[in-house]
């Protein structure tokens, strides 16, 4: 009797709870391929426009030569950092450049910002939210990596908040950031 029950139960899981498995496994993994097919088309079909829409960033932030010409510890003079801020507010809201920037973008641009309405705020700050904003930009688009933890051990300080970065892809034309802007 024991014998037969468990050539039943055999019988059963071979016939019935291994195919409902098998296409409940199946009914998930066609779903999610789906999902992430259609979230790779939603990023392509972007890509070009956030190509443009960092790159317009990048201009903006780049400093102007009164700024630049400044000594390190100098104050910045209120009509340029405003001049600075309303560009980048207009990127960021009119022109909904903030629909393209990554998290960690985002808040390095709103770190800009309370830099840029400091108003003692010194070039070298500038500077350092700049720079800090446009290497997120660089490792955004692929155009940097995170190194290892050992290689960044060896290697000098440069002061980066992402850490040692290095460069993986020098050309930066429109088509190969496009393509660099993917996941």
């Amino acid at each position: 009797m024991e014998q037969e029950e468990i050539h039943i139960l055999a019988v059963v899981t071979k016939y019935v709870l291994l195919p409902v498995i098998g296409f409940f496994a199946g009914f998930f993994a066609q779903w999610f391929l789906q999902v992430r097919k259609s979230r790779d088309e939603l990023l392509q079909a972007l890509a070009a426009k956030r190509a443009d829409a960092l790159g317009e960033l990048w201009a903006i932030t780049t400093l102007r030569t009164e700024i630049t010409s400044l000594k390190m510890d100098a104050v910045v003079p209120s009509n340029l950092r405003e001049q600075t801020n309303a560009d980048i507010m207009e990127w960021y809201t009119q022109k909904g450049g903030a629909l393209f920037l990554s998290w960690q973008a985002t808040q390095l641009v709103f770190r800009l910002l309370d830099t840029l309405r400091d108003d003692n705020a010194q070039k070298k700050h500038l500077n350092k939210a700049v720079s800090a904003l446009r290497t997120r930009l660089k490792f955004d688009c692929g155009m940097y990596c995170i190194l290892t933890q050992r290689q960044n051990d060896n290697s000098s300080n440069r002061g980066h908040r992402l850490g040692q970065l290095t460069t993986v892809n020098k050309d930066t034309s429109k088509a190969s950031l496009s393509k660099h802007l993917l996941p």
